[in-house]
């Protein structure tokens, strides 16, 4: 069989993603071993780190502290016919007694289908519903980070073996998804199904994917917008079904006053106890910021104030900021030639155009960053680009409380966890550090795209 010029591009990228990777395990030049040996020593550290957080999550004093109380209380509340949207605290003194410790002081913001997913868990005690959603939220992951290893073409078993305990062991996102029990595990599961059935031109079962990943968490909502603009209408109409089955089947278990209740009234109304949290780095809050300033009724932590006091018009700069990134996203997703490389601008503008973006939603950035290797690889590793994907990622391995502390240290002051404490608005900024991240992701996979030429 001739071999066709996109086998010799495969080919190429997959060469050149082995050979970096094969400089670093295997050269002996004095500058590799130390990088080497440095990798080693810091994922191992890490590594134990993160799983010792994962297991004291589940010690008393802070398995309640969980976010996946919120998915254990639904299910408790649809199994007793009770409103699964009252507030959390009146559902877990219910179900659960008097609790030590509960962080959410509000109804749960999850999307009405999540009562179908978790409504086996309502059956088990929370302790035991805990370790079980764990699992399953590992289970996901890997299974993600397989595929993706897999489409980068990497084999053997020693390397695809280091790189997945390296990713779900070390990687920041990952390591507070598994620490708070959140559905991006099962999220990014989906959008890798979407992406990779989309891609090979399976539009109806990329749908299904894209579908019930918005029916459980309505964050990839811009991707329905792209495949309606490039007139995919197979996916379009299987992921708009799909959503529209989901909360079919959510209204027959819940009732549908309480599904509407959702929908026009609670998602909104918790999204916005959070828009000017500091740790929300969602372009939703820049608006809140500024005009605002920075803090939230519900969660403890850093206030800032406004570089201009003009709370009146702090909504409607958000919202004017956020619809023009999603302008500019779509047309960018548009304009490139590869499918991929489109694919990856949305998934990093559907984070970004998100009421809320926590740390554990970059966890599906692995999707474009897995593509921007790719292409960087094509291109045989151009210096500037490698440099800035690198620091990207540097930039998403710091944990929240890393940024917590080094706030505090411009602030000139200890600022001690869960105390509502103040600095400058300069300072706040460093919050959003995520969010230039993120942006200069979107645009690297937009400035990749030549390698398709």
């Amino acid at each position: 069989m001739t071999e066709t010029p996109m086998d010799n591009r495969e080919a190429n990228q997959v060469g050149g993603i082995i050979l970096i990777l094969k400089r670093i395990a295997y050269s002996r030049k004095p500058v590799m071993v130390t990088v080497r040996y440095f990798l080693i020593f810091t994922a191992v550290v890490a590594g134990i780190a993160n799983m010792r957080m994962w297991w004291q999550s589940f010690y008393t004093q802070y398995i309640f502290k969980k976010d996946f109380i919120q998915e254990y209380l639904i299910s408790k509340s649809v199994l007793a016919g009770v409103d699964p949207y009252l507030s959390l605290p009146i559902l877990a003194d219910r179900f659960m007694g008097p609790l030590p410790n509960l962080v959410f002081q509000h109804p749960t913001p999850h999307p009405p289908p999540v009562a179908l997913l978790c409504l086996p868990l309502g059956w088990l005690s929370y302790e035991h519903a805990a370790v079980v959603w764990f699992i399953f939220e590992l289970i996901c992951l890997s299974v993600s980070v397989a595929f993706l290893l897999r489409w980068l073409g990497v084999e053997k078993m020693v390397v695809f073996s280091s790189l997945s305990a390296f990713l779900i062991l070390v990687w920041t996102p990952i390591a507070h998804e598994l620490i708070y029990g959140q559905l991006t595990a099962m999220l990014f599961l989906l959008m890798v199904g979407a992406w990779q059935a989309l891609r090979s031109g399976k539009d109806i079962r990329g749908g299904i994917f894209l579908g019930t990943a918005v029916a459980v968490k309505l964050m990839p909502w811009p991707l329905i917008i792209f495949l309606m603009l490039r007139r995919n209408w197979r996916a379009t109409f299987a992921a708009i079904t799909t959503t529209m089955v989901a909360n079919v089947a959510a209204v027959t278990l819940i009732g549908f006053d309480r599904v509407s209740h959702y929908y026009l009234k609670i998602g909104s109304t918790v999204s916005g106890l959070y828009h000017a949290y500091y740790f929300n780095f969602s372009l939703w809050t820049i608006g809140w910021r500024i005009f605002d300033g920075t803090g939230s009724p519900v969660l403890g932590g850093v206030n800032a104030p406004p570089l201009f006091n003009a709370p009146a018009i702090a909504p409607f700069i958000s919202i004017v900021v956020s619809f023009s990134m999603l302008i500019l996203g779509l047309a960018l997703a548009l304009k490139v030639r590869d499918f991929d490389n489109s694919f990856g601008i949305i998934i990093c503008l559907m984070v970004l155009v998100s009421p809320v973006a926590w740390n554990h939603y970059l966890i599906i950035t692995l999707i474009p960053f897995v593509i921007v290797v790719k292409n960087l690889s094509l291109l045989k590793w151009p210096d500037k680009e490698t440099y800035l994907a690198l620091c990207i990622f540097v930039t998403f391995l710091i944990p929240p409380p890393g940024l917590h502390k080094l706030i505090s240290l411009l602030a000139g002051n200890v600022i001690g966890h869960g105390q509502v404490q103040s600095c400058s608005f300069a300072v706040s900024l460093i919050s959003l550090l995520p969010t230039i991240a993120l942006l200069g992701l979107l645009w690297l996979v937009w400035r990749l795209d030549r390698p398709t030429t």
